[in-house]
Order: C-alpha cells, then sequence, then structure tokens
C-alpha cells in the first residue's frame, strides 16, 4: 500500500497512459490502462525526489533526489531496469529533449550551471551546456527545440540557443524576486500559432513573454480569485504577495493556464488573450515578429478542499487518437 505522505512532483507520460508521482524518496508508476500501480523494486534514492521526468517518446524515466544523484528507468522493461548515475552538486530541475542520437537529459544544478548526458549510458561522460550566477530555479525547452529557458533566483529568465547554448537568444528582465514557474502556452494569432512563455515568481506575479526577443506581452500582478480586493488589500500589507508555486497548461486548450499559488486554495485559470487594439511588430532584417501585448482573462478559479494547499501539479496529456 501507498504511504500516506504528501505527493510532491508528478509527471505524466507523453501519451497519457501513465503519471509517475513521488513520495519521499520513492517513485510511483500508475498505468491508466489496467488501473494498477506498477511495481518498482526500489526507487535508487535515500532522500525525497525532487524531480520527476518522462523522455519524449515514453521510455525512459528520470528521477533525482537531493543525494545527488539521478536514476533512469526503462519504461519498456517495466520499470526493472535502473540505470543510476552520480552528479557533483543537487539537481534543482530535469527535462528531456530529443535528439538525432537518441534522448538527451538535461539537469540543472543549485550552483547554477546546466548539463546533458545520455540517459542509457554510465560511461558517457556529462556535457557542460551552461551556466548562471545562482541557483538555476526551473527549466523548458520550446516545442521545437530550438531554445532552452533556463530562471534563477536572481530574477532573470535566460533563453539559449539549444544545443548551441554558449548563444544567447535574449534575457526576460521584469520579475523582481526569484522566478519560480515557466511554462509555455500557445496563443492563436491571425498569422498562425504563436508559442509564449509564462512565468510566475516570488513577487506574486505572472507574466507573458516572446522568449525568442525577450519582450514581455503581458503581466498579471499579485491576484488571488476567490479573495475580496478588500481582504487581499489586507493580506499583503500584512506579509507578502503568495508565491507562485506551479504553472500547468491545458493541453486542449493551450492558450489557457493554470496557476497554484502557495497557501491559496484554489487553482487560478486563466487565458491568454491577444489585446485586439494592437498588431503584431513586423520582422525586420535583426529582429524576428514580436506579437501584440496579451492580457490574462480570469476563468472560473478551481476550488479546493479547505487545507488543501498543493505544490505541484500538472494536465494529463491529449489523448493519443486511436489508428
Amino acid at each position: 500500500a501507498m504511504p500516506r505522505y504528501p505527493v510532491l512532483v508528478l509527471s505524466f507520460a507523453p501519451d497519457g497512459s501513465k503519471v509517475a508521482f513521488s513520495v519521499k524518496n520513492k517513485v510511483f508508476v500508475y498505468d491508466f490502462g489496467t488501473r494498477k500501480f506498477v511495481n518498482i523494486p526500489n526507487s535508487g534514492h535515500e532522500s525525497t525526489i525532487t524531480s520527476v521526468s518522462w523522455s519524449p517518446d515514453g521510455h525512459f524515466l528520470a528521477t533525482c533526489a537531493d543525494e545527488k544523484q539521478i536514476c533512469v528507468y526503462t519504461a519498456m522493461s517495466g520499470f526493472t531496469s535502473q540505470l543510476r548515475r552520480a552528479v557533483r552538486k543537487k539537481i534543482s530541475s530535469m527535462v528531456f529533449s530529443s535528439t538525432p542520437a537518441g534522448p538527451a537529459l538535461l539537469f540543472s544544478d543549485k550552483l547554477g550551471d546546466v548539463w546533458g548526458c545520455n540517459p542509457t549510458s554510465l560511461t558517457h561522460p556529462f556535457s557542460y551546456l551552461l551556466g548562471h550566477c545562482s541557483s538555476v530555479t526551473q527549466m523548458v525547452l520550446s516545442t521545437d527545440g530550438q531554445y532552452l529557458m533556463t530562471s534563477e533566483k536572481d530574477e532573470k529568465i535566460r533563453v539559449s540557443h539549444f544545443p548551441q547554448c554558449f548563444d544567447i537568444a535574449s534575457f526576460c528582465l521584469g520579475h523582481t524576486q526569484a522566478v519560480t514557474a515557466l511554462c509555455l502556452a500557445t496563443v492563436a494569432l491571425p498569422g498562425g500559432p504563436c508559442e509564449v512563455l509564462v512565468s510566475g515568481s516570488v513577487d506574486g506575479s505572472l507574466r507573458v513573454w516572446h522568449f525568442q526577443s525577450g519582450t514581455c506581452l503581458g503581466l498579471l500582478e499579485s491576484t488571488c480569485p476567490g479573495i475580496t480586493a478588500q481582504s487581499l488589500a489586507e493580506a499583503i500589507t500584512e506579509q507578502p504577495p503568495p508565491c507562485i508555486a506551479c504553472l500547468a497548461v491545458n493541453p486542449l486548450r493551450p492558450d489557457e493556464v493554470a496557476v497554484l499559488r502557495e497557501g491559496i486554495e484554489n487553482i487560478a485559470i486563466y487565458r491568454l488573450t491577444p489585446t485586439t487594439a494592437t498588431t503584431a511588430t513586423p520582422a525586420t532584417a535583426t529582429t524576428a515578429t514580436i506579437p501584440p501585448p496579451m492580457s490574462f482573462a480570469a476563468l472560473p478559479p478551481i476550488p479546493l478542499a479547505p487545507g488543501c494547499c498543493p505544490l505541484h501539479m500538472a494536465f494529463a496529456p491529449r489523448p493519443t487518437p486511436a489508428p
């Protein structure tokens, strides 16, 4: 039986058939087809698991914890095949990328460095990708795999060309405190769909970015749906605004962003809406087309049970069409 402890991180398989989540130092995988938990004999970790990530093809599941170790499970073997690799520093985030040679696992450490490795090899050396001046908090890859976005405790978001990460595309600057959450959303524009970056911070604000140029397209100051303006004002005078704990994008409506705030008993939902009074800035010889400004249109929030203030969430992926 699964122990009764908080679920700290969870991640859906790309095809939506399974979900992996961690409880303390154990990882669990639930199969929606069989409606049973997959038996994983040993998580391989001694301390609390801090990140769980699937490869894009769903063949590998990677976990990391504070004891400076990465564990990679092979889904095709029923998660019994396990590869463990030691790292020098504590890992803050992980993400898989697809390369012509196969999947690559990218991970950031709490000293601000980002590394890449072959998740199937014990001897393949780590590749240094980039470095920050402070701890990396979050990391995401653009859908086309051409940009790697990393946020840090010093309020900045760096956008690097991938895999040549020494080539910096832009910096997204505007948050006044540490950036704690990143996600990619897609907004329908007259010229076609546009992928944008959404960020959340300890300062309580949300921002949407044209990440290729570092242009801020929209800002939502600290607000909490379901709380009156008077009560919010009173709360802010007594304590800082609630930190953004987690962001997730609805795969069926990729312009909708779910927001978890620390200490708030609901999940806020916002739809990214382009400002109709303005148009996109056309591209030039040196700049890309910049989308029009965008606003965060509040949708009805999802209430949570009293006392329930989770720190992580994820949408199930779009169902795979039947052949």
